[in-house]
């Protein structure tokens, strides 16, 4: 048994799915599972419940999850010592950061990674590409992270793709379509949309489902604003609302205050990544704060997409 098999199998636990951990800890699905039975067999115990659905711990399994946590911590420690000595936890890191996407997740990264390196200064902004590509190339800020616009590739920039945020049209509960299993395009438009107007360049999928349809794209009637707002506003009439299922999202459909619209044949994404300047040489502060906010968002995409 290894510190990286026990790595594995907590991803397993924490997110109840081989799928969703194989992706986290960057292995194939066939090599975290042979890992895991391999785990078994050096115990002697089924660590797993193998259902149909979510993954469960046997009792061996929640006494080798708690231990797990616990040798975890340990290791990290002795690694914050080992770049303590090195000179990695001190200096200064500027980090652009999206309004929009995965906000709490990227507070608690960055907390817990001031709790832990309290010399390391990072400097947060937050702005849309646009505005976070300006500051990169000017050299204001280290890195981003950020949606970025369908087919944009700055040629001064790299794009390290970390996930992709699914998009959905949702309604209120009262809402006329709030009850159809089905919904078309052409439905929608019946009524008027409420999204963030500078979104429509980010999402794939938005402007050709409806070219592909030969209908034409639907404007906003209102610009940027919070999530908040949006859901207030389709709980109060009866618009559609194009938004990000970020965890708030997700929170108000499972208390079904909100309804996601079953519109077959459409997949509306953006794609969320991390952002620097090519041939960038970051300072060892700077590379230790990419690396470990690219590793933290990896272990978390199944929290922030669902």
């Amino acid at each position: 048994m290894d510190i990286k098999q026990l790595r594995y199998f907590s991803a397993i636990v924490r997110m109840g799915s081989f799928r969703k951990a194989a992706e986290a800890v960057h292995i194939s699905q066939p090599a975290l599972s042979l890992s895991i039975k391999g785990l078994e067999s050096k115990l002697g115990v089924q660590l797993l419940e193998r259902g149909s659905g979510k993954l469960v711990p046997t009792t061996f399994g929640k006494s080798l999850f708690e231990h797990a946590q616990k040798m975890d911590s340990l290791v990290q420690n002795a690694l914050d010592d080992i770049n303590q000595l090195k000179g990695i936890g001190e200096g200064q890191v500027r980090l652009g950061i999206s309004p929009f996407v995965a906000t709490t997740e990227m507070g608690s990264i960055i907390g817990r990674f001031i709790s832990r390196y309290p010399r390391i200064q990072i400097l947060t902004c937050h702005g849309i590409y646009s505005w976070s590509m300006s500051q990169l190339i000017s050299g204001d800020i280290d890195f981003f992270f950020a949606e970025i616009p369908v087919d944009t590739q700055h040629p001064d920039a790299v794009h390290h793709e970390l996930f992709r945020m699914p998009y959905k049209l949702v309604v209120g509960k009262q809402h006329p379509l709030a009850q159809k299993k089905q919904v078309s395009l052409e439905q929608v438009l019946d009524y008027r949309l409420a999204y963030g107007k500078d979104w429509a360049a980010d999402i794939h999928g938005w402007s050709s489902a409806f070219a592909g349809n030969d209908i034409k794209q639907p404007e906003s009637f209102i610009d940027v604003a919070s999530s908040e707002f949006y859901v207030s506003l389709a709980k109060e009439c009866d618009i559609i609302i194009l938004n990000p299922m970020t965890s708030y999202i997700r929170q108000q459909v499972e208390r079904g205050d909100l309804v996601k619209l079953n519109i077959p044949g459409t997949d509306f994404h953006t794609v969320i990544a991390l952002v620097h300047r090519k041939q960038q040489s970051f300072s060892p502060a700077g590379q230790f704060v990419f690396d470990e906010i690219k590793e933290q968002i990896s272990l978390l995409t199944s929290q922030i997409v669902g």
